[in-house]
């Protein structure tokens, strides 16, 4: 019991030469950035596109005075059954690319190909460490935009014949937004 008596004033006494109890002492770096309220939301829908086609899904502003926490992004699809006329037929896969950008700043881009009867997933995230990423204060517009790369065509199982071949022209998809942002003006 003696001990604890001490060792509770020199645990205070520590802190505050330390500084972590000062009062309006010096900020950690980047704390200015971390004060304001935050805002979530989420979207979502679905699309159609040809081969080598691309859409911008969502935008968000980002204004004077906010700053980009989270952004993730989501997209499925799934791929047409493999045709039955008479010969079994192997459906290759279709490849969609998702790229979140807010112009010359950022650029993060990934793409995903679906296995055969299989639904395709394609998973991005930027994640906004404001202390060490300055770039996400600035005011602007971060964009989602979604790409069919690749829409795979239908073979027969056993040869690959073009004059059998059955196009594949471009497929649905379904996207999902999740965000994160502080705003420092509330």
């Amino acid at each position: 019991m003696k001990n604890s008596a001490i060792g509770v004033p020199v645990i205070v006494l520590c802190l505050l030469l330390s500084g972590c109890l000062a009062s309006g002492g010096d900020r950690i770096k980047g704390e200015d950035y971390l004060l304001g309220v935050p805002l979530e939301g989420s979207d979502e829908g679905s699309g159609y596109l040809g081969e080598k086609e691309s859409e911008v899904v969502f935008q968000l502003k980002i204004g004077e005075g906010q700053y980009l926490i989270r952004l993730s992004v989501l997209i499925n699809w799934k791929d047409e059954d493999p045709v039955d006329e008479g010969v079994r037929y192997v459906n290759e896969g279709d490849q969609f690319s998702a790229v979140i950008t807010n112009g010359d700043n950022v650029n993060i881009c990934s793409n995903s190909i679906n296995m055969e009867d299989c639904e395709g997933r394609l998973y991005l995230y930027l994640d906004g460490d404001i202390v060490d990423n300055q770039t996400l204060s600035l005011p602007g517009t971060y964009s989602v935009i979604v790409t069919l790369l690749y829409a795979g065509d239908q073979y027969p199982y056993y040869y690959r014949s073009e004059v059998l071949k059955v196009e594949d022209t471009g497929n649905d998809y379904r996207w999902s937004v999740d965000y994160t942002y502080v705003d420092r003006n509330l």
